[in-house]
């Protein structure tokens, strides 16, 4: 037998996404964001106006806030991929050569202006895009966002209500960190997200106080290579979230993973899901340590996991080489993405490798 078909999102089963999603981040920022820290939440001004959502019945799905004096809500149901529908271009547009090719998910453009070229092109499966205050503009057609956020997947399950309140509050969840460390760096939340959200490394290990002393260490060592590494225990405990919920909320937007496995402790459990989800993941052992026998050997199995010993004399240079490996695979994986879908244009670049 063939296998099934994958069932895709209808316009009802969209709005009731949208609907889900919007009542479960309104929730949560109403029971744990503070009233003046909820000015620098991107999609709170939105929520009160029109939301609009797209369903492609080729390719893709997404939805848009529109600035409005009352709330209303209504989906597009088009045969045009996600592209086209969303955007409204005219044909001879549409065959314009994009500003930006979209293999990434999770890829943000902000209030930029940009002319004479198609808007983007999503050329993967995991594609997505966030908008915020970007016009486009192509001789007399223009094209005004104040936020959007579009999708290669259309699928049912993505877009199931059980996912949208996940993601809603996952995402309170997440801003409430940043908050808590642009504070930390005395910074305001928009410069602590330009200089260090893209260098964010989710740093696992054992949680005892001997593997806490080395955590501290290697986050010293992260920190003074420019990186911002994050501990699961110095995350607040808001949304009541198990340290499994927490790994996989931040591990999904750190730029890799680093576990240190020099005794046994918690992260041999964490290292599954890290498997699972196919993170790039760096594995540190102090030399002559009694680490786990069922992580050694994890890089031996996987394309996205390296190992690395080290002493307290060589853990600079060992971190300067592991992070050298993970930043190569990173961008290695994203090239790759690219290259498995026949409707990418060879040699265009990629603004998630930017």
């Amino acid at each position: 037998m063939g296998s099934r078909k994958m069932k895709n999102v209808t316009e009802e089963l969209l709005q009731e996404y949208l609907e889900t999603y919007k009542e479960a981040y309104l929730e949560t920022v109403e029971r744990f964001v503070p009233q003046e820290g909820r000015k620098s939440l991107l999609r709170m001004p939105y929520l009160s106006g029109e939301t609009i959502g797209y369903v492609s019945t080729k390719f893709g799905a997404g939805y848009e806030y529109v600035k409005k004096d009352r709330p209303t809500l209504f989906v597009k149901r088009s045969s045009q991929r996600i592209e086209e529908l969303f955007l409204n271009t005219p044909r001879r547009v549409s065959r314009l050569e994009p500003h930006y090719y979209i293999a990434a998910k999770d890829i943000t453009i902000i209030g930029l202006p940009h002319e004479g070229r198609f808007p983007f092109r999503l050329t993967s499966e995991t594609a997505s895009l966030r908008l915020i205050g970007v016009s486009f503009k192509v001789d007399t057609w223009s094209r005004k966002i104040d936020y959007a956020e579009i999708f290669a997947n259309r699928s049912v399950d993505f877009w199931d209500t059980r996912h949208a309140v996940s993601r809603a509050k996952d995402e309170v969840f997440v801003h409430l960190l940043y908050v808590q460390k642009a504070r930390e760096r005395s910074l305001s939340l928009s410069d602590y997200l330009n200089k260090f959200k893209e260098k964010t490394v989710l740093l696992l290990g054992d949680y005892e106080e001997d593997g806490m002393k080395r955590l501290g260490i290697i986050k010293d060592a992260l920190l003074e290579l420019g990186y911002e590494p994050i501990l699961l225990k110095e995350i607040p405990e808001h949304l009541d979230y198990s340290l499994q919920q927490k790994l996989i909320v931040y591990g999904s937007v750190a730029r890799f993973v680093m576990i240190d496995d020099s005794s046994r402790g918690g992260h041999l459990a964490e290292l599954r899901d890290v498997e699972n989800s196919k993170w790039v993941a760096v594995i540190l052992r102090l030399a002559g340590s009694e680490s786990s026998y069922t992580v050694r050997g994890s890089s031996v199995t996987s394309k996205v996991i390296k190992e690395y010993s080290y002493s307290s004399e060589t853990l600079m240079n060992v971190l300067e080489a592991a992070t050298k490996w993970a930043e190569e695979k990173v961008k290695e994986l994203r090239r790759s993405w690219q290259d498995e879908y026949p409707w990418r244009s060879e040699g265009k670049p990629d603004s998630s490798d930017r």
